[in-house]
């Protein structure tokens, strides 16, 4: 039986809570007792914890570069396809577990191709931690600028130097 129960949403320096409290402890001699573990909750949560933006839409994160075959450039800059939150303690600096990884994308490139994906690796998991099957916070990278394919000539000596590498 779950005794005394009260589930309550709040938006909450930036954060949208979702508190649950079932069979809340002294309901037989307080009324509002429920509600007063709600709110003991929701205080936890908001001097404990904190949305933080670890990169702006556009923003490249620790200078990432994807690499371009075949393009007048060799390299695009990864840059955040939209902005970044994570949840975070207070006065943790968590901008350094952040994991990029990038592919080898054919030119020609487009501003906006997906480029890579940044993962956000938290070491301070409460419980379990994240949803099951979500895995940590993630977003795309995107190529910050376009690059366009190379002279013809070019892209076709570097497949033949690439084939003779690799096959003969």
């Amino acid at each position: 039986m779950a005794g005394a129960a009260f589930v309550a949403h709040s938006n909450e320096s930036g954060m949208s809570i979702i508190t649950v409290i079932i069979n809340a402890e002294h309901t037989d001699t307080d009324d509002y007792a429920r509600f007063t573990a709600t709110n003991d909750l929701l205080n936890y949560v908001v001097y404990h914890w904190e949305s933080k933006t670890v990169a702006k839409k556009g923003q490249d994160i620790d200078k990432s570069q994807a690499n371009v075959l075949d393009g007048k450039s060799k390299q695009v800059s990864a840059v955040a396809k939209s902005d970044f939150n994570i949840i975070q303690k207070i006065d943790d600096d968590n901008t350094k577990h952040i994991k990029v990884s990038t592919n080898q994308i054919q030119a020609p490139v487009k501003s906006g191709d997906k480029v890579g994906t940044a993962t956000f690796e938290d070491n301070t998991l409460v419980g379990e931690g994240y949803l099951p099957d979500q895995g940590m916070p993630s977003m795309e990278l995107v190529a910050g600028k376009e690059v366009k394919k190379s002279f013809f000539l070019k892209v076709w000596w570097n497949h033949f130097v690439t084939f003779v590498n690799e096959k003969l």
